[in-house]
């Protein structure tokens, strides 16, 4: 929520922390983070999009730093581009800035779930917010019973249990907002 998210940092800040990594963040990371910070927590209930929280920029670092080592996150690390996690679950799934080391021009934003291999979504992360401020406005994305931010119309079946989301209303927002990455995506 909006009393969760932490004040923006400094372009100098932003460069001190960012200044070991293996690449340069875009220029559309160091504008989020100068916007802001993250969130104070990362629990259902402080999402900045559904089931994602805005990591802060020093809990962002540390992960890459993590998986960046971790032979089983190899996307982190070695081959380009190279991926920086933004946003995180409450589990182990991460939407990530594609980056390429020394250079800011690739800017395409990946699902980068822990079960399977990265998908693209957006084709840049001006985009991708721009999405989720549309799905705001437009109640695609709502503050459900339990307190959590959620998309689309969810069913349930007699004991309560989620059954299917209709998310069809996002993704028309993703055609509208982000045609070439729609264009792009293997979920539309």
């Amino acid at each position: 929520t909006r009393n969760e998210l932490l004040p923006g940092l400094s372009e100098e800040r932003i460069a001190a922390l960012a200044k070991d990594l293996p690449f340069k963040l875009p220029a559309e990371a160091v504008e989020l983070f100068r916007w802001r910070s993250g969130t104070t927590r990362q629990t259902a209930d402080c999402d900045f999009f559904p089931y994602y929280s805005l990591q802060s920029l020093e809990d962002a670092i540390s992960t890459f730093q993590e998986l960046g080592y971790d032979d089983e996150f190899p996307r982190f690390h070695g081959e380009q581009p190279v991926r920086f996690p933004l946003f995180e679950s409450v589990g182990t799934d991460y939407y990530c800035i594609s980056v390429i080391k020394d250079a800011c021009n690739q800017h395409a934003v990946f699902f980068d779930p822990s079960d399977s291999q990265p998908d693209f979504e957006f084709s840049t992360l001006e985009k991708m917010l721009q999405c989720i401020h549309v799905s705001l406005e437009r109640n695609v994305y709502y503050v459900n019973e339990q307190g959590i931010l959620a998309v689309g119309e969810c069913q349930y079946n007699s004991k309560g249990q989620l059954i299917k989301v209709d998310a069809s209303a996002y993704f028309e927002i993703i055609k509208e907002v982000d045609p070439v990455g729609a264009a792009k995506r293997s979920d539309l």
